[in-house]
């Protein structure tokens, strides 16, 4: 049963983020600044670009094209729905599933603020809107789940506009979006042992 649980949840959430983690790693140690402590373009706003684009969607690596011209882009991003049984004392069976959150710290929160203001947010007002993403919330506390937030820093890396944004903000975004990737890949990866792993509860 464990087997069909977690393939369950993983085969919604197929995309590779142990291949993201590095692209990551790689932009932050490219990141420069000018006297003033900006961004200035070079090889890492062009990876962010290619990664996280969703007005370029054609060449996006985490953003797919709609079908016609006239559907927005959507992201590779998805939350991990963690199934269980709920066969029960009245054979009923079936199943059901939550939705995995991932812990959120100060530096999140932080980084959270950040993009949805660089974005043109303004709480309780305005969502945060670049090319074809628009923030699914009016305010910053609507940002709790994994899709959310990491498509929230995926619109504002992937901004054209992005250079000239203080390095120190552009640096918070990205810590973040790594803490949060490594946290999917824990979760994925408890999954897929637990797939691999025939418990008593089983039998």
């Amino acid at each position: 049963m464990s087997l069909i649980l977690s393939k369950r949840s993983l085969c919604e959430d197929h995309a590779d983020y142990e291949a993201l983690l590095p692209n990551i790693t790689i932009v932050k140690s490219l990141v420069d600044c000018d006297d003033a402590g900006n961004l200035i373009s070079g090889p890492s706003t062009q990876i962010l670009q290619k990664l996280f684009n969703a007005a370029d969607s054609d060449n996006s690596v985490w953003f797919t094209a709609g079908d016609t011209g006239d559907e927005a882009p959507t992201s590779c991003f998805k939350d991990t729905q963690v199934y269980y049984s709920e066969k029960s004392c009245n054979d009923a069976c079936g199943f059901q599933s939550v939705t995995w959150t991932p812990h959120t710290d100060k530096c999140i929160d932080d980084a959270i603020a950040d993009a949805f203001g660089a974005l043109g947010g303004v709480e309780a007002t305005t969502a945060p809107a670049v090319g074809n993403y628009t923030g699914p919330s009016l305010a910053i506390a609507g940002y709790d789940t994994f899709k959310e937030i990491v498509e929230l820093f995926a619109a504002y890396l992937g901004n054209p506009a992005l250079v000239g944004r203080p390095l120190n903000e552009v640096l918070g975004v990205l810590d973040a979006m790594c803490q949060l990737v490594e946290e999917k890949i824990r979760i994925k990866r408890s999954l897929r042992k637990a797939g691999l792993t025939i418990d008593p509860c089983d039998f």
